[in-house]
């Protein structure tokens, strides 16, 4: 048996003064989830109609979960071919996430970890996004730059990429080493927890050795360099996804060619292909039972992936020149990235979670021994309707990024794309020399094709 230290029973006493309140409050901010409102994302996404989606996105300014719609908004914008739209919705972003970074240096980690969530659940704390989100922000945003024809500042861009992976890496392990400090002193074994409860997440992405590493965006990033001849920075971008994906064909052949001659003139051409495939999934709930220490059980809510109904990637066929018929390559499988994510993430949950759920254990006994059998009731409604897993996260995303890199010879081509809505072909007329980049994004029931100039 395990539980919180005494501590926890007086703040439960104080709690049920306001349980009431909270509940009714609680009904009001549970209405509504997440992943049902992205599904109207993505059907306007696929019929093109995103006017009402991006007016409806806009308004939430003011909501805890605005940098969530920025998210949102601004990966519709992209995909819309908006790209001036979307730079200015993820700067606001990346903006919310500076100011994040800023508010961790003064505040108190230890109550950031179980914080105002103590009394209902995450859902009523402001999105803060995942450390993989962020890294794609600044992959798209070098996308939009590019769009817009600024490669100066799609550099800034993918050198931030690196940059923004160490910030991350150290404030996830800062984070990791209180909340495991917070469990010893409350004698709850989150790591005993998590491996009878949660083991299926670390098979599942056992091949990821974090969440913040992207190969799409190194491989990019590299793709970038190489065209202005900055060898070295390609080079070492290269190294890095390669570090990632392992035995990467695509990625030895780039770095062979770098080094065999990495400053002559080619008259061929280079067409780079960015492949991103599907949604990612989102995160559906499960009940926990855990004992306490008077031998009863609290039920608590957790998020998790429905591993098992996932759709696994499907490379793109590409048919163009005398290179015949050449697949896309599996960079990153968002669905798995997503999900070990969420295992990195699972030790902070788990205290959380397991303290709030303790604090609502003695709320109920507090309130029975107080009101009697209405007490009762009521206090069995608000643990129902405030026990509810936090699902959020951007479900724009694609479920998989892809990348194919052809030498093509100069002059006018046509680039025949298999995707899931047949064969879509594309003109092209490419110099000798220059590196073009066709971003294919297909969704259910809609496959765009974006012509970037590098």
């Amino acid at each position: 048996m395990f539980g919180p230290k005494p501590w926890l029973f007086r703040v439960a006493k104080v709690l049920a003064g306001v349980w009431l309140l909270a509940a009714l409050q609680g009904c009001g901010t549970f209405a509504t989830s997440h992943p049902q409102e992205a599904g109207a994302y993505r059907q306007a996404i696929a019929t093109a109609d995103t006017a009402e989606v991006l007016a409806r996105l806009g308004k939430q300014s003011a909501s805890s979960d605005r940098l969530l719609y920025l998210l949102e908004a601004g990966r519709i914008q992209q995909i819309d071919g908006d790209f001036a739209a979307s730079r200015a919705t993820f700067a606001r972003a990346i903006e919310m996430f500076a100011a994040q970074d800023l508010e961790a240096q003064v505040r108190l980690e230890h109550w950031a970890a179980v914080g105002g969530s103590l009394l209902t659940n995450d859902k009523l704390l402001d999105y803060r996004g995942f450390g993989y989100e962020r890294i794609f922000v600044h992959y798209f945003q070098a996308l939009n730059y590019l769009g817009l024809g600024d490669a100066e500042g799609a550099a800034v861009e993918f050198r931030r990429l690196a940059y923004e992976q160490q910030v991350l890496e150290a404030q996830h392990e800062k984070t990791l080493a209180l909340a495991r400090q917070e469990a010893r002193e409350n004698r709850i074994p989150v790591q005993q927890l998590q491996s009878e409860h949660f083991a299926g997440l670390d098979r599942y992405t056992a091949d990821i050795r974090s969440s913040l590493l992207n190969a799409q965006a190194y491989v990019t990033a590299a793709a970038f360099w190489a065209s202005r001849q900055a060898i070295d920075d390609a080079r070492i971008d290269y190294l890095k996804a390669l570090q990632i994906r392992p035995g990467s064909r695509l990625i030895e052949t780039r770095l062979a060619r770098l080094d065999a001659d990495p400053v002559q003139q080619s008259p061929t051409a280079q067409l780079v292909i960015l492949y991103e495939e599907g949604f990612v999934p989102a995160r559906v709930p499960v009940g926990i039972p855990l004992p306490t220490l008077d031998g009863g059980f609290i039920a608590l809510q957790f998020p998790v992936y429905a591993l098992e109904r996932r759709s696994a990637p499907v490379p793109l066929q590409v048919e163009v020149g005398p290179a015949g018929t050449v697949s896309t390559e599996l960079m990153v499988d968002v669905s798995k990235l997503a999900a070990k994510s969420l295992s990195e993430q699972m030790p902070m949950l788990l205290l959380r979670q397991t303290l709030r759920g303790y604090s609502k254990y003695q709320l109920q006994r507090q309130a029975r021994r107080m009101g009697g059998g209405w007490g009762q009731l009521f206090a069995s409604i608000y643990n129902l309707v405030s026990e509810q897993a936090d699902l959020r996260s951007w479900l724009t995303l694609p479920n998989s990024l892809q990348v194919a890199q052809i030498e093509v010879p100069a002059g006018e081509q046509q680039v025949h794309l298999r995707t899931p809505q047949g064969l879509q072909t594309w003109p092209l007329r490419i110099a000798a020399g220059e590196t073009r980049v066709l971003r294919v994004i297909s969704t259910p029931g809609r496959t765009r094709i974006q012509d970037l100039r590098w």
